[in-house]
């Protein structure tokens, strides 16, 4: 008989080491944050934040044992939080000032 788990045993070792990895693109985003890299600052800002994003989706919200029915409601949310946001981006590179 199945033990009614899908996929693999859930370990601590796992979250303990997303644990120990979140900080430290927290403290690199606080390092460019101090350097002046032009717009280069924005573009690494967003890239470790999207990193720290997919790291929390994958370990913290279990899509790494997750069947296809919630990967596609996960990759639905982030579509609806792109075109959200597309506008207010489109907003501010289009402004005279850049």
């Amino acid at each position: 008989m199945s033990s009614g788990r899908a996929g693999r045993a859930w370990t601590w070792r796992e979250t303990f080491w997303v644990w120990i990895v979140l900080p430290i693109p927290f403290a690199v985003t606080g390092f460019v944050a101090c350097i002046p890299l032009g717009s280069g600052n924005a573009i690494v800002s967003i890239s470790i934040g999207a990193l720290k994003a997919v790291l929390i989706a994958l370990f913290f919200m279990y899509l790494t044992r997750a069947n296809g029915t919630v990967w596609l409601a996960s990759l639905a949310g982030f579509v609806f939080l792109f075109t959200r946001l597309l506008p207010t981006f489109g907003d501010y590179t289009t402004r005279l000032h850049w």
